[in-house]
């Protein structure tokens, strides 16, 4: 095998290593909620009727499920506010 012919495979096996790395990296941000998808629609709330913890903790967390902990932490949090 030719020198340069060896160079040229070699950056294209790291290439492609790359790519396939900054791939999976991406996938596991998407699916913890860090950045969404460009066909997702979940990490915001459906409806203007939504509760404002709701809405706070879908842009803390990203997507929430109506029954996550994290709402109860907002809704105590906004009525600690209240009382002040």
């Amino acid at each position: 095998m030719k020198k340069g012919t060896k160079k040229l495979l070699i950056i294209g096996i790291v290439f492609f290593v790359a790519i396939v790395v900054l791939s999976i990296v991406e996938r596991a941000k998407i699916q913890r909620g860090y950045i969404t998808s460009q066909s997702s629609e979940v990490m915001k709330p459906q409806s203007k009727s939504e509760s404002l913890e709701y809405k706070l903790a879908v842009i803390d967390k990203g997507y929430v499920s109506k029954d996550d902990i994290i709402i109860t932490r907002f809704r105590s949090l906004l009525q600690q506010l209240d009382a002040t």
